[in-house]
């Protein structure tokens, strides 16, 4: 917390030090020189400034969420499920994150706006940044991170990529309507994909009705990441390849590369997670309800029973325990 907190107060001083420019027209003009996109200077003022907003959103957020809803029942299945609160609460924030980042890459590919479709790749670098920073310092540095080895793994396969791509994307392939495609492609399932994962965490697998909801909402999960990461977008990635890869940079060619294999990788662990986890669920012992039947077998190879009495320390039995031992063995017999 510490470390998030200083991270605030250091954007929230770059912005204050960028509002203060808006006084002088000179300087607003230089700002506004400052903050355009289709510059690297632009792109990072930008992305440190998303960065604040959604911090800011995520922390108010989770603190709500905390406070009027901690005690109710479906945050309680939640948190019983895959990596527990640290998982559901990050979804919680991917949904509005992801849904506003798409609505805006959609506005660049739309009206062709570099500006518009910045706001949206960018908003999901300061997403990942955030959350990458939380995993390395609960991991190496705290040494409680809440996530299991394969969910870590895969969460960086995730974030690694876009932090090294967007930026570069943006400057250069930002105005291309298939990389922008390409993009909201990737975009377009991220939160339905963390509202069908919200969906299936809040239900109770050991209720009937609610354990049919969760077995339906974890099969939209599966089935909508097999066909979007699986087949939509890898079409639209091979087309790209097919008509444009090779005239690019060699630079360009290796960071779409990159992005591609380390993509590719995390849906596979993803995937496989997922169909792990709801195996386990349906089929694993934790989903038994109730005591098992007893049945006359059962009963009939049950010992006898033996009436245990304890010693007083304080009062001495006025009787032998062996003789009520002996005369309840007769009794039964």
């Amino acid at each position: 917390k510490k470390t998030i907190n200083l991270i605030h107060a250091l954007l929230l001083t770059a912005s204050l030090f960028a509002f203060s420019f808006v006084i002088d027209s000179n300087k607003f003009q230089m700002m506004l020189t400052f903050l355009n996109p289709a510059f690297f200077c632009g792109q990072l003022l930008q992305a440190a400034l998303l960065m604040l907003v959604w911090m800011q959103f995520f922390k108010s957020l989770k603190q709500y969420i905390k406070a009027n809803h901690s005690r109710s029942t479906w945050y309680r299945q939640a948190c019983q499920k895959g990596d527990g609160e640290a998982e559901f609460l990050m979804l919680l924030c991917a949904v509005p994150q992801h849904t506003v980042s798409a609505l805006f890459v959609l506005s660049g590919y739309y009206f062709g706006s570099l500006q518009l479709f910045s706001l949206g790749s960018l908003g999901e670098f300061a997403f990942e940044l955030i959350e990458t920073i939380h995993l390395l310092l609960s991991k190496y540095v705290y040494h409680d991170c809440p996530y299991k080895d394969d969910t870590f793994q895969g969460l960086l396969f995730h974030h690694v990529p876009g932090l090294v791509v967007i930026i570069p994307l943006n400057l250069f392939f930002g105005t291309h309507p298939q990389i922008q495609l390409i993009t909201f492609s990737l975009l377009v399932l991220a939160a339905p994909l963390a509202i069908f994962s919200l969906l299936y965490k809040t239900r109770d697998v050991n209720d009937l009705q609610q354990r049919g909801q969760f077995t339906v909402y974890f099969l939209l999960n599966i089935l909508s990441l097999i066909w979007f990461r699986f087949y939509w977008t890898p079409s639209l990635m091979f087309s790209f390849m097919l008509n444009e890869f090779m005239a690019q940079h060699i630079a360009a060619q290796c960071m779409f590369v990159f992005y591609g294999v380390l993509i590719s990788v995390f849906n596979v662990i993803y995937v496989r997670i997922l169909c792990r986890r709801l195996y386990g669920f349906l089929y694993g012992p934790t989903t038994s309800t109730g005591k098992p039947n007893k049945t006359i077998d059962a009963l009939q190879q049950m010992p006898t029973p033996m009436l245990i009495l304890k010693r007083c320390k304080s009062v001495p039995l006025p009787f032998s325990v062996d003789c009520v031992c002996e005369r309840n063995k007769l009794k039964l017999n």
